[in-house]
């Protein structure tokens, strides 16, 4: 006489697969997540060293032409100005109190 074993439904093989799958999927996901932190850590580390070291060479600048006109500074504030504008316009910018802050954007 042959013994035929109870086996596991198709359902209940899915549901146990597809719980271990997901607890595999979370688990590389928070890693992922740390990893992704962690490195926009540094990047934004790297970019500060990058601003102070862009500040130090301004100042030395600075300190190498002495005196300046006004009229030069104006000048050179103005072509400032205007760069951020076309930026602006662009939408490659948004400048904080123009109503940015209202138009979000996710």
């Amino acid at each position: 006489m042959a013994v035929i074993k109870a086996e596991q439904s198709p359902a209940s093989k899915l549901s146990a697969f597809s719980m271990a799958d997901i607890e595999k999927q979370a688990k590389a996901i928070v890693i992922a997540a740390r990893l992704r932190a962690e490195r926009l850590i540094l990047v934004a580390q790297q970019e500060a060293e990058e601003l102070k070291r862009a500040a130090q060479l301004s100042q030395e600048d600075m300190q190498y032409m002495g005196p300046v006109r006004v009229s030069d500074v104006e000048q050179a504030q103005q072509k400032i100005v205007d760069v951020v504008r076309r930026l602006e316009d662009a939408g490659d910018i948004i400048i904080a109190g123009r109503g940015g802050e209202k138009e979000m954007v996710v």
